[in-house]
């Protein structure tokens, strides 16, 4: 009987990161926002998870920086930072 996983290993895999094509998991050398630095150019950020644009906001960095970050010290200040 054939191993469950079997299916699930391609040698295509290897063979693309092998070949350095492999289109995931690049390093950024910048913070995230919609323009990042990336294998030493700046380029366009398309996929991210930035979706709600608070990758840059002050208040959410901030937070992230505090020792011990608070997600319902933060929520209140960022809905009237963005309804200000």
């Amino acid at each position: 009987m054939a191993d469950l996983f079997q299916k699930c290993h391609h040698d295509l895999l290897e063979e693309v990161k092998r070949r350095n094509v492999y289109p995931y998991f690049h390093t950024l050398e910048s913070r995230q926002a919609p323009v990042v630095e990336m294998e030493g150019s700046r380029r366009i950020m398309l996929g991210s998870n930035n979706y709600l644009g608070f990758t840059e906001d002050p208040i959410v960095i901030e937070a992230g920086l505090s020792p011990h970050p608070s997600l319902h010290a933060v929520l209140p200040l960022l809905w009237l930072h963005c309804n200000n």
